[in-house]
């Protein structure tokens, strides 16, 4: 097995074996893999990118809803998210205003959890039973877990945060030529009670992700964001309703706060942004 790198602190390396479901086992050191595409994940989720987004969401209310926007981490925070269509239709001035107040306040609130994909990692093998299976040079990691986890949903149309202690399937992807990681599924069994923006009641079934690469790099060029649902018709029968959102032109760039450099010895500012 092709080695991956180690993060700095090693601890989610100490741990003893996990006892695997469907009578395997996976020792530690076949985790290493794993260990270093999460470490990779952290370090493109806390890296300035710039990147398009279309979603698509199968509304219970409205039908089907279009949302194409664009996303420039070096702009500043009122500027920074570019809506060009909002539910099938140009954005409205009163809605433009509405992101562009909650960019600033993001922005002042910097709640950005530091690791948080190699955070659940470590619960889920500290926690949960989990096997491999291995196709070629995709490494997929099964986890059966049911530790208590926050989880952020980000969407136009669904959108929020909430705790989970109850049974789940967890499924990392792991491209074994690149070290990175190319998919991950999360799958809750007894479902989990949400809320559209709406107000359209939802039990989430699903989470997809997947993330496209040019050879080892951290920022992938593209990837996607699914999520299934389901609630009832007119009938009271359950049916699907997923939320897609299509990630692409990813590119790193420099962070807002880094243009905003501040020249101590002249006191004034170096680089104020774009002009």
């Amino acid at each position: 097995m092709r080695e991956g790198s180690v993060p700095p602190d090693g601890n989610i390396l100490t741990i003893k074996r996990t006892d695997g479901i469907f009578g395997k086992m996976i020792h530690r050191d076949a985790l290493t893999p794993l260990v270093a595409a999460v470490t990779k994940m952290d370090i493109f989720a806390s890296s300035c990118t710039a990147f398009t987004i279309d979603e698509t969401y199968d509304s219970p209310s409205a039908g089907n809803l279009r949302t194409i926007t664009r996303f420039d981490a070096s702009q500043s925070p009122a500027d920074r998210v570019e809506i060009i269509i909002y539910n099938n239709a140009p954005p409205s001035d009163e809605f433009k205003a509405l992101i562009t107040r909650r960019m600033v306040e993001a922005y002042g609130e910097k709640t950005i959890m530091p690791r948080a994909w190699m955070k659940e990692l470590e619960g889920n093998i500290k926690r949960g039973a989990c096997h491999m299976e291995i196709n070629e040079n995709i490494f997929k990691y099964v986890f059966m877990t049911r530790h208590v986890i926050n989880y952020s949903l980000s969407g136009f149309n669904i959108r929020g945060h909430f705790s989970h202690s109850k049974k789940r399937r967890v499924e990392y992807e792991v491209d074994t030529t690149t070290g990175n990681l190319v998919g991950y599924r999360i799958f809750f069994f007894d479902g989990k009670d949400i809320k559209d923006m709406s107000g359209s009641k939802l039990k989430l079934l699903e989470v997809v992700r997947t993330y496209n690469y040019i050879s080892a790099n951290v920022i992938p060029v593209s990837g996607s964001y699914r999520l299934r649902c389901q609630s009832p018709d007119a009938d009271g029968r359950q049916v699907d309703r997923t939320l897609v959102r299509i990630i692409g032109d990813y590119k790193k760039v420099t962070c807002y706060d880094d243009r905003l450099r501040v020249d101590i010895g002249e006191g004034m500012i170096v680089d104020d942004g774009p002009k």
